[in-house]
């Protein structure tokens, strides 16, 4: 039984499933479906980001939130069955995509609604933990539940879904005028210096034309290309990068690859430290010394890795050299993110929202990258279904080939240097045309009349504010 559990682990952690050389299938199309098996959660964001930030604006964040995590509950129950068809992974994965594709949008809409201008980066930088504490939290917790019960993590899973769900619905308003717990000072400072978007001509049309005409917003979200492109890398390949390369065991492997994002977690906490530098100088100066600065050093990384580390084999020599990287990684949220904010003010919320298109590309590229470069024998399935097709083999025949890896590392480098090229060229640290009338920078003051709030009678704060009117 113990062994079955072990087996179980290390289907489920690291992904991995066999085809037999019997397989009538030829080498082109096991190669096609191994790349849309690792890409369609990627192929679900790109598909499912315009949809779900237009139901986004229909509905409110209230109930998009909770219904999304109600899907991802349902998704979850179809997970842990035992004997399902590849072809029917492929459509759960694209659908958990499609789920996902709607996080960005929500970020942005909660930043621009509830807080100020000061305060909507901070917002951001917050939204953005999500992926940091996902593997860091997730990875050694379901490898350490896989051993009691192979169906816990989802049922763990799937309740913390529902519990979500519930508790953003109760306590969750879509704008802070109608929370029954912010108060009239509070709202006064939110509100302060934004204008009723209904009367502004770029709200009016469809935002994305006014988006795409921009050249600082296309180089923000070439960026968030170059960004998630190693967050992709490093979440869906790293354990099996120090399994069957560095040689670690499988439980080692897990808890290494967890560990690298821990001082990523903390160098996001710390939004003060990089606060003090760019208020020091101009704000394009600081979003272009951030971006450049942490990408450049990344991809010098990268390059580290493919030369030097690998031959090696020293575990803890490259868990330190992955936990610079993404810790250096994320000084670039203060680069192209925070241009998002001083480009579109009010209207960043666009800019972060149609963001999650370029997340689903970076996914879609490094998966298809992977499964084009490592040419094992063997095919790589992301850690979340046990797929059963006979026979099941463990992590330990992956191929172990350092040059496979090299040239993916080299390609991250790459892309790195050419997005850093191109923020540097084009990115902005001042506001648009478009977005000037937004908001406001300077009317961080007591509210003289109720014009730029659109409100109703049942809003919270109204007494108090005609105190202060008074």
């Amino acid at each position: 039984m113990e062994k079955k559990n072990s087996e179980f682990t290390t289907n489920f952690v690291f992904g991995q499933f066999f085809v037999p050389h019997a397989c009538s299938v030829t080498d082109l199309q096991l190669r096609i479906e191994n790349m849309l098996l690792w890409a369609a959660n990627g192929i679900g964001m790109i598909v499912g980001t315009l949809p779900l930030a237009c139901l986004l604006q229909l509905i409110g964040g209230r109930k998009f939130f909770s219904k999304l995590n109600f899907a991802s509950f349902f998704l979850r129950s179809q997970a842990h069955l035992e004997f399902i068809e590849k072809y029917f992974i492929i459509g759960i994965r694209l659908i958990q995509g499609i789920t996902c594709a709607g996080i960005f949008p929500l970020i942005g809409t909660l930043s621009a609604n509830w807080s100020s201008l000061k305060e909507q980066f901070i917002f951001l930088v917050w939204g953005n933990l999500f992926i940091q504490a996902a593997p860091l939290i997730s990875w050694p917790v379901v490898s350490i539940m896989l051993i009691q019960h192979r169906r816990l993590p989802y049922f763990i899973c799937g309740g913390l879904n529902i519990l979500y769900a519930f508790v953003w619905f109760v306590f969750y308003r879509d704008r802070p005028q109608y929370h029954p717990w912010v108060n009239g000072l509070e709202l006064n400072k939110i509100v302060a210096g934004k204008v009723k978007v209904i009367r502004n001509r770029f709200s009016a049309n469809h935002p994305f034309a006014s988006l795409a005409k921009s050249t600082s917003v296309w180089a923000i979200w070439v960026s968030s290309f170059g960004y998630y492109s190693i967050i992709a890398l490093v979440t869906q390949f790293l354990p099996i990068y120090y399994h069957s390369v560095i040689k670690e065991s499988i439980s080692d492997s897990i808890f290494l690859a967890s560990s690298s994002f821990i001082f990523m977690f903390f160098f996001t906490i710390f939004h003060s430290l990089c606060q003090r530098f760019y208020y020091l100088c101009h704000d394009k100066t600081s979003v272009l010394v951030a971006n450049s600065v942490s990408f450049l050093v990344c991809s010098m990384m990268c390059i580290f890795l493919a030369l030097f580390l690998p031959a090696n084999n020293d575990s803890l020599s490259i868990a330190c050299c992955f936990s610079a990287l993404l810790s250096f990684l994320t000084l670039s949220i203060y680069g192209f993110y925070r241009s998002a904010i001083l480009v579109g003010r009010f209207y960043g919320q666009y800019i972060i929202a149609n963001m999650q298109i370029f997340v689903g590309f970076s996914y879609c590229f490094v998966s298809m990258a992977a499964m084009f470069i490592i040419r094992n024998k063997f095919s790589l399935f992301l850690s979340i279904f046990l797929i059963k097709f006979p026979p099941i083999r463990t992590m330990k025949e992956i191929s172990s080939d350092n040059f496979e890896w090299r040239l993916l590392f080299i390609l991250m480098a790459l892309i790195l240097l050419l997005t850093a090229a191109t923020f540097g060229i084009f990115g902005s640290g001042d506001v648009e045309e478009w977005a000037k009338d937004s908001w406001d920078p300077s009317a961080a003051r007591r509210m003289i009349n109720f014009d730029q709030i659109d409100y109703n009678n049942d809003e919270c704060g109204l007494i108090e504010m005609r105190l202060l009117k008074r």
